[in-house]
């Protein structure tokens, strides 16, 4: 019995456990409506995938790509108002979403 335990003690040391490495994939989209017609233009962008160390848990990775995914939303909005500068257009919408795989 003392040997069962001792190998089982071996093996918790000396073989870390499998860790998952997270990946968080944004995706930018941008609807444009035509002010004569009405019709509305849609643009998917693929803009960003990172990989996350592998020493990061599960809600590590989740509050890295939410901040990922607020920095890179809030860079478009900079650019479509150029800095603030400029009132938003309202017939120009981009939303970014960021999901952890």
């Amino acid at each position: 019995m003392k040997r069962i335990i001792l190998l089982l003690f071996i093996i918790a040391t000396f073989f870390p456990s499998c860790k998952k490495a997270y990946t968080c994939d944004c995706t930018v989209t941008e609807k444009r409506t035509d002010d004569a017609t009405g019709d509305v233009e849609t643009f998917v962008h693929k803009n960003n995938t990172s990989v996350y160390s592998e020493k990061m848990t599960e809600a590590q990775a989740l509050s890295a790509c939410d901040h990922e995914e607020t920095g890179i939303q809030s860079n478009f909005d900079a650019l479509m108002t150029d800095n603030g500068t400029d009132p938003p257009d309202p017939n120009d919408v981009v939303t970014t979403d960021c999901k952890i795989k």
